[in-house]
């Protein structure tokens, strides 16, 4: 049975956390819709959910559980891991390579996952090439258990 991870991102549309965005554009100080655009922005992927299975991580169109079909799939390899400064810390991203050179995202950042006194999820970028990849300093596309509660989002989108 492999883990199951949804896009922290797909939670963002759910009117619930509207009141969320209005709060935090007030102590910004800027509209509810900026605050949506603009973290929408830092965390989006281009598909809903993973499937990981062993060394294949399967790409979905929805949640697992909601019908999210199969978009594309890989077989990744361990290849580096990179420091990088941010914000004043350390992150560590693991650098995965694909097996197949020709597939869909040849290349995966995985940051160790993290949040665990609030929010457990991990980030990962994705794309052809790795110092690209790195140099994304405003892409943190997020991935979340499939149980995380909208009081844990709107936690996240206040930090």
């Amino acid at each position: 049975m492999g883990r199951y991870l949804e896009w922290f991102s797909a939670y963002l549309s759910n009117p619930e956390l509207d009141s969320t965005f209005k709060e935090v554009g007030e102590r910004d100080k800027k509209s509810a819709d900026e605050v949506k655009k603009d973290f929408s922005a830092k965390v989006k992927a281009d598909f809903d959910g993973l499937k990981v299975e062993g060394d294949t991580i399967t790409f979905l169109d929805g949640f697992e559980d909601k019908g999210g079909k199969e978009l594309t799939h890989a077989e990744y390899h361990f290849k580096e891991a990179r420091k990088v400064e941010h914000g004043g810390h350390q992150l560590e991203w693991d650098v995965f390579e694909a097996s197949d050179p020709q597939a869909e995202y040849p290349v995966l950042l995985m940051m160790p996952v993290h949040g665990e006194e609030e929010m457990v999820h991990f980030h990962m970028r994705y794309g052809k090439n790795a110092d690209e990849l790195m140099a994304a300093d405003d892409w943190y596309p997020t991935f979340v258990k499939p149980n995380t509660t909208l009081e844990q989002v709107k936690g996240e989108i206040k930090e």
